[in-house]
């Protein structure tokens, strides 16, 4: 087309035009406000860095401790009215020299509980029987003791086989491993 992008028929529109438009200056807006000051290290040994004036420095008093003690001592003497107190009497003990010493009277002497008499031993009014069994029709006091008749152990046969020979193990190696029982323990 007449004079137009990608072949348009009416023409250049003004939107696309190189011409720039007028625009103010550009101003940045500002910071926001700080709470605190920068950080600078730790903040410690670094001076005028809290929101607030430094503190002065008031060194302490060399014999400060003393001079407390003296306002605290004149404050006690002014409080305290007259001398020391005086006793005209006989100087004694702390205490009574009798420390059993009581004005009040003695309670009444408790007696001490009836002793019970001891009762004397029981003794029967009939005489006890006579020794010799229950009485129960016997002519001896006790039944005749018959001793048992020995009897002589018979020995016993040792257990042979048919032939009348005594087994003996064959010796050597065994027809199978056994495992020892001292070892059993260890494989276990």
């Amino acid at each position: 087309g007449l004079g137009s992008y990608y072949g348009t028929i009416g023409g250049s529109y003004a939107y696309f035009s190189p011409q720039l438009k007028a625009k103010e200056r550009y101003v940045p807006p500002g910071k926001n406000f700080y709470t605190n000051p920068g950080k600078k290290g730790t903040g410690y040994g670094y001076a005028n860095l809290t929101i607030g004036e430094q503190y002065p420095h008031e060194p302490d008093g060399y014999e400060v401790e003393r001079i407390n003690a003296k306002k605290v001592q004149e404050e006690h003497k002014q409080l305290v009215k007259g001398g020391p107190f005086k006793l005209n009497l006989y100087p004694q003990e702390y205490f009574d020299m009798n420390p059993y010493f009581n004005d009040k009277p003695l309670p009444p002497v408790k007696k001490p509980p009836p002793e019970k008499p001891i009762a004397p031993p029981f003794k029967p009014s009939s005489p006890a029987k006579k020794s010799g069994g229950m009485k129960g029709g016997t002519f001896d006091p006790y039944p005749s003791h018959s001793t048992d008749p020995y009897v002589t152990k018979t020995s016993k046969a040792v257990t042979t086989n048919k032939e009348r020979q005594i087994f003996h193990p064959p010796p050597g190696p065994k027809s199978r491993p056994v495992t020892s029982i001292i070892t059993l323990n260890v494989t276990r």
